[in-house]
């Protein structure tokens, strides 16, 4: 078997334009956010400072697949 290895640069994959919410921002915000930027993530800020990071695996594990209401306000980033 041969092994295929390929030189990636990290900017060429990346996302270069960060999407950030404050912290008391609902999933909902969160998930919109992420399909009007075309991106998998959110930083979280509070007080303009990243404080976390949440994701669209988070948002189906934590808030779909538990049945939990998107517009109350996330807890724990």
């Amino acid at each position: 078997m041969v092994g295929i290895r390929a030189r990636v640069i990290v900017a060429e994959v990346m996302t270069k334009n960060l999407i950030t919410l404050p912290e008391n921002s609902t999933a909902k915000q969160v998930a919109i956010a992420m399909s009007g930027n075309l991106v998998g993530s959110v930083i979280i800020t509070r007080i303009s400072h990243p404080t976390g990071i949440i994701t669209e695996t988070d948002l189906v594990e934590r808030v779909i697949a538990k049945g939990l209401n998107p517009e109350r306000q996330l807890q724990g980033t």
